[in-house]
């Protein structure tokens, strides 16, 4: 009887130590897709503010404005006599009597063309300001943007695959006009330039409207 309650008491002891061995297990492995959850977290937010601070970026909301200015629609291997209606346009400020910032071109480009784009060489204008000859109008609504600096002496080409890289990462997608067919990642492309720039290496804000992802 006594040899039988000391075998009881063996297995009791081991059933409970099995029992302790397993909920600690369980614990610990609780734990480490805990902290492997957070560092997940944590160094995709890394990444982000890597990025970030690469890219010195901000989201921003701006009113919607008028500009005046030329058009031009072409391919991309036209895209080289752009140059020159920039030049024109910059020699022709002048010509405006309600400018908004006489101190800013701006460069907004759609890509509406699998071949090329469409871009407008305008300034922010008030609504009493006339058209003038050989130029368009055109409105740009409230929209919220992608807004970074492209510095002189930068790749445009790697600052603009940084900004798609990021959105692919991000909470934000390029806003599109579901009246409209797009033709490129970033499909619409808004810059800012300063008066006096460096044309062969311009440094320009660059703004990319977006939404936030569904």
């Amino acid at each position: 009887e006594r040899h039988q309650l000391n075998i009881d008491n063996y297995f009791c002891k081991n059933y409970n130590f099995l029992i302790t061995a397993m909920l600690l297990k369980a614990l610990l492995e609780k734990e480490y897709i805990v902290k492997w959850r957070i560092s997940k977290v944590i160094r995709n937010f890394m990444k982000k503010e890597s990025l970030k601070m690469k890219l010195n970026y901000e989201i921003v909301t701006l009113p919607g404005y008028r500009g005046v200015g030329l058009k031009w629609d072409g391919s991309y291997s036209e895209a080289h006599t752009l140059k020159d209606m920039i030049s024109t346009m910059n020699e022709r400020v002048i010509e405006f009597e309600h400018l908004i910032d006489p101190e800013t071109l701006l460069g907004l480009s759609y890509h509406l063309r699998q071949d090329g784009f469409t871009h407008y060489s305008v300034y922010e204008v008030g609504e009493e300001q006339r058209i003038l000859e050989g130029m368009v109008e055109i409105y740009v609504p409230e929209m919220t943007y992608f807004l970074t600096h492209h510095k002189a002496g930068e790749n445009i080409a790697q600052t603009y695959h940084s900004i798609s890289k990021w959105l692919k990462e991000s909470e934000y997608e390029p806003f599109l006009d579901s009246e409209q067919k797009y033709y490129d990642p970033l499909p619409i492309k808004h810059e800012r330039y300063p008066i006096g720039r460096d044309l062969k290496d311009p440094h320009f804000d660059i703004l990319i409207p977006v939404v936030k992802k569904k």
